[in-house]
């Protein structure tokens, strides 16, 4: 049904107007009436009614004049004039408001229908045109936000996007597989659920972008939260950095694809962010070098240096961004050798076997879920393991070993003694003889000198380091340290990076001199 509204200041006249015909018949119905110009200015602003019937002569703002301000501000009502004047002046000033037609009162009934019935055909039509011109809109959006998918617009106008896309200050793009979010309870039509302006949601084959205008990081983690509280499991999410131009949308797609090669190594977190990428390499490591604290921590039942090892591990293979299939290799290398390792401690022991180290990695989903199955592996292994277990070839070697993997504690001789079953003065007069130093002097080198590694890193504060090393007063680290090293903590932080300076300075001098 066509809106129509009524504006005459007779009210027989909009009384009879409303029963001459049978509107709903021919497609109209009558919203509601107005006894003059203002008062229908005021109805086509509130109803924006499709058809107006208005009487041209009224007191206060004629119908010309109300038809004129209604066309000012940009409605679309079509106006039918009525008039009881056959003045050709009325005529002339309707058709150049370009009102739809002119009838004169009384009105003829069969006039007023033909009329209508034009009016209608006309609505149709220019219904479905905009209906065609919406339709190819649609399509021509859809074709630009594809080409951008596919990288095809590089250097061309985006000016088929709607303007409120176009014209914003800054984008951020999201990007999760589609298998992902099938494998949750609901269906992936969540995701047709959202109604901010500011999201733009888009898909390929595999996968779903969220185009997010003008938010903050921490604002987009939020709002992804609050949309997957349906989602019986997370997906994984891959957020690009933010970008100015919507050109730049296939970089930060490609950024994203190189985002997910490092699911495999963040299994245990839902949002991974480009930051995460920018990481790459910055920790340098042999792998191997894992092996010996991870077989004391075996040895020792210590959790919490196995988890340390763990971690370091993990961080590792973050920071490398390495392929998944090279990752499964270097573990598999890497536990075999583990396995090496422990049988030439215990050869007595039984190992983890080869197929299930293999199947264990091959079969996970994630870094964390590998190191998860071999741990339970391992601390089945570690229960016919003892570290503190001595004989003639290895009693010294087991007790230094331990000194150096667990100075940072509360440790002396009477501890020592009881773990490895010595009497401590017996212990003692064994140690020295072994080493050449007291029990207290050898662990204090020690501490001394891993507080000598942590002081050339400049990550710690002197009162920090004295802790990590295992002395709680930090006067008595300064005054340990000044008696082995011959000044203080802070003087020996300022020799070295004046010596790393003098050296940096000379390679320079050297390379310049070789150009």
């Amino acid at each position: 049904m066509y809106e129509v509204l009524l504006i005459d200041n007779e009210p027989m006249i909009r009384e009879g107007l409303k029963h001459i015909i049978d509107w709903n018949e021919y497609g109209f119905s009558i919203c509601c009436d107005a006894i003059d110009g203002r008062e229908g200015l005021q109805k086509i602003r509130t109803h924006q009614p499709d058809l107006a019937l208005v009487d041209i002569r009224m007191p206060g703002l004629s119908g010309i004049e109300m038809i004129q301000q209604a066309i000012q501000e940009g409605y679309q009502t079509k106006f039918i004039i009525l008039s009881g004047y056959s003045s050709f002046s009325y005529a002339q000033q309707s058709i150049k408001l370009g009102i739809t037609s002119y009838l004169l009162k009384p009105i003829d009934e069969e006039e007023l229908i033909n009329l209508l019935i034009g009016i209608k055909q006309t609505f149709e039509k220019e219904r479905n045109i905009n209906h065609q011109l919406k339709q190819y809109k649609r399509l021509s959006e859809e074709q630009t936000w594809h080409m951008l998918l596919e990288g095809k617009m590089t250097g061309k106008a985006t000016t088929d996007l709607p303007a409120h896309i176009r014209n914003r200050k800054n984008y951020q793009l999201v990007m999760m597989l589609k298998r992902d979010v099938s494998n949750n309870a609901i269906s992936p039509s969540i995701f047709n659920e959202i109604t901010n302006p500011n999201v733009k949601l888009l898909s390929d084959s595999n996968r779903w972008f969220f185009l997010f205008m003008d938010f903050q990081e921490d604002e987009i983690i939020r709002y992804l939260q609050k949309l997957f509280i349906k989602l019986k499991n997370q997906p994984n999410v891959y957020l690009s950095h933010d970008f100015q131009a919507l050109d730049l949308l296939p970089e930060a797609i490609h950024q994203m694809e190189q985002l997910q090669q490092l699911a495999f190594v963040y299994g245990n977190k839902t949002f991974i962010l480009q930051k995460q990428l920018e990481n790459k390499g910055w920790i340098e490591l042999d792998i191997d070098t894992l092996i010996e604290p991870i077989l004391k921590a075996l040895e020792f039942q210590d959790i919490a240096l196995l988890q340390s090892q763990w971690k370091t591990l993990i961080r590792y293979f973050q920071a490398q961004a390495m392929d998944q299939t090279v990752i499964q290799a270097e573990l598999v290398d890497f536990f075999i050798q583990l396995n090496r390792a422990i049988k030439h401690a215990y050869p007595d022991v039984t190992v983890m076997d080869k197929n299930e180290v293999i199947e264990s990695i091959y079969q996970s989903s994630n870094l964390q879920a590998i190191i998860e199955r071999i741990e339970l592996k391992l601390w089945h292994i570690a229960k016919h393991m003892d570290g503190f277990l001595l004989n003639a070839d290895n009693n010294m070697d087991k007790i230094i070993h331990y000194i150096h993997h667990y100075y940072n504690q509360e440790i002396n001789l009477k501890v020592l003694a009881h773990l490895f079953n010595y009497n401590s003065s017996y212990l003692g007069k064994k140690f020295k003889k072994h080493t050449g130093y007291y029990f207290h002097t050898y662990l204090d080198q020690v501490r001394i000198d891993q507080a000598k590694q942590l002081l050339q890193t400049k990550e710690y504060k002197v009162y920090e380091i004295s802790e990590r090393i295992g002395y709680s007063n930090m006067d008595y680290f300064y005054k340990k340290f000044k008696k082995y090293v011959g000044m203080s903590p802070k003087t020996y932080q300022k020799k070295y990076k004046l010596q790393e300076n003098d050296a940096f300075n000379t390679q320079k001098c050297c390379e310049g001199i070789e150009k």
